[in-house]
């Protein structure tokens, strides 16, 4: 049985809701930085709209392993995360470069939970969740200026958020 990945994308999505917009106002400030702060944390769509300008969305990747062993069940998956700027423009290469600076920032706050996450209602999200190397935008959406950020998440046995069903 695989584990409970909605979990952890809205856990994601929680964390990054609270975090983020705090550490982007930090590093305008303190590196004079134009990084815009996202508007909205919600699930990709299949296509984007100018909606998705300056939005944070989170997917998970077509790859979700789950394992067996000893009677208890270990998952490995990618969820994406996509940090959606305006469409290319003139200012291309600040687009492009502020994209990476947002999720740089965002795999930093990662980093401080990347070892175990549970939730409000006391389920494992994660036993890890590391960052991978951020890219930009996938092909489909490259008139958008962006980036994307892997994240490798493994729910240990016994962590499975279903263990408890």
């Amino acid at each position: 049985m695989d584990a409970d990945l909605p979990t952890a994308v809205e856990e994601l999505k929680r964390l990054t809701r609270v975090l983020l917009p705090a550490a982007v106002t930090r590093w305008n400030t303190r590196r004079g930085w134009t990084v815009w702060t996202p508007l909205q944390f919600r699930w990709a769509p299949a296509d984007l709209t100018e909606s998705d300008i300056h939005c944070v969305l989170f997917d998970i990747a077509d790859a979700v392993q789950t394992t067996m062993g000893q009677g208890r069940f270990r998952t490995d998956a990618t969820i994406l995360a996509h940090f959606i700027g305006p469409k290319l423009g003139p200012n291309s290469d600040e687009q492009l470069r502020n994209a990476w600076r947002m999720a740089a920032m965002f795999k930093g706050i990662i980093r401080n939970v990347q070892d175990g996450q549970i939730d409000g209602n006391g389920f494992t999200c994660w036993g890890q969740c590391v960052p991978q190397n951020t890219r930009f935008l996938p092909s489909q959406w490259r008139s958008y200026s962006g980036a994307t950020v892997p994240l490798q998440v493994i729910v240990w046995p016994g962590a499975n958020s279903w263990a408890a069903a």
